[in-house]
């Protein structure tokens, strides 16, 4: 899991809009241990490798999710206007 998220830090890393990384999602309390080592190995990655400094976290099973099932449901920057419009 760690090799996973070291590789989405090296391919993300670059936007200058990314607002943080999630570790380790899905994962259950019971694995906090497991979780908080990952974390700390994250942040340590992120150090050594001069990353912009950015939150790392977890979320877990029981965690509203990221994604959004429906593209409706989106911000719409494409418009070619100079308002965004919110999520629904």
């Amino acid at each position: 899991m760690l090799a996973e998220s070291i590789g989405v830090m090296d391919a993300l890393s670059w936007y200058t809009n990314l607002l943080g990384f999630l570790a380790g999602t899905g994962l259950a309390p019971q694995d906090v241990p497991y979780v908080k080592a990952l974390l700390r190995d994250v942040r340590e990655y992120m150090r050594e490798k001069s990353y912009r400094e950015k939150p790392a976290g977890w979320m877990g099973p029981g965690s509203v999710p990221f994604n959004v099932p429906d593209p409706e449901d989106t911000i719409d920057a494409k418009a070619g206007r100079d308002t965004v419009d919110a999520m629904r």
